[in-house]
């Protein structure tokens, strides 16, 4: 009966691809799917910010190399927030088609997959030797040498890498609102995939803060200050967490829960994101 009401439902309503709303079975049609400009090295190592290949020095970008201190062990991002990928997380956040979470948590695990394995996932309490990216060498508090584990996925999943994956969370007040939280969604689907484990618990929002898009890159930091906290029973201590939210501007949202994570004795807080915005250098 189920199957019978669907295709009535079909016949009458036509799928449609819920990004260009041509008519297609799947919500995210493979035009618009091939058309997402996927983010390709070389990056920074610690953001993943495209940089531009004829440039010359420190694989880091201008922001990461004049920032003091993240908490932020590494981040990366699937494709540019342009074209359509960025209706696509559009569409997802605020005309609630929720259907396409499924493709773009699909491109997240891609994005994992295609990364570097030598990506170390280091201890907060280590000093780093050498390069970030490529074969790291850490040297614990005791003073052996030893090469931490890589980033592996082997048959959708994460061998000795994350502890837990943690979307961004909403203010229970704009959750309501909106009725979902798209980060949320992503993350759920990335650890089905991946064979990940989901802890949307860890980290709450304490108080509403304007959007981010609303404010200048300077102001963004304050606005979230203090926005995040562990929840009560939260225990975070000595584990590597993967936070994941739809998109990385200035990372502001990402350094304030990161940190909170961090101060809370998280070993390291790994970033994963759908989109970034096009930078300078590669404008069209």
């Amino acid at each position: 009966m189920n199957l019978l009401f669907r295709g009535l439902l079909d016949l009458i309503y036509p799928p449609r691809c819920q990004v260009c709303r041509r008519f297609d079975p799947r919500p995210f049609c493979r035009d618009c799917w091939e058309s997402i400009e996927l983010i390709q090295p070389p990056v920074c190592r610690q953001c993943g910010a495209p940089l531009d290949p004829s440039a010359t020095g420190p694989q880091a970008c201008n922001d990461c190399r004049s920032r003091q201190k993240s908490a932020i062990a590494w981040a990366r991002s699937a494709g540019l927030y342009d074209g359509a990928l960025q209706r696509a997380i559009l569409n997802l956040k605020y005309t609630g088609s929720r259907a396409l979470a499924i493709p773009l948590a699909g491109l997240l695990v891609e994005t994992i997959k295609n990364l570097d394995e030598e990506i170390a996932v280091c201890r907060s309490d280590t000093e780093v030797l050498g390069e970030w990216w490529g074969r790291a060498s850490v040297k614990p508090a005791g003073g052996v040498h030893e090469t931490p584990p890589p980033l592996i996925i082997h048959q959708n999943t994460c061998i000795n890498v994350f502890d837990a994956v943690c979307p961004v969370p909403l203010h229970p007040q704009r959750q309501k609102e909106r009725g979902f939280n798209q980060s949320e969604l992503l993350a759920k689907y990335l650890c089905e995939t991946a064979g990940l484990k989901l802890d949307k618990t860890i980290i709450q929002r304490i108080r509403p803060t304007l959007p981010q898009v609303m404010l200048p890159p300077k102001e963004r930091g304050r606005n979230v200050r203090g926005a995040f906290a562990l929840a009560p029973a939260a225990d975070v201590a000595a584990k590597r967490i993967l936070l994941i939210d739809d998109i990385h501007t200035t990372g502001s949202t990402l350094q304030e829960c990161a940190r909170v994570l961090q101060k809370g004795g998280a070993a390291a807080v790994c970033v994963l994101t759908l989109a970034r915005p096009r930078p300078a250098w590669m404008a069209k």
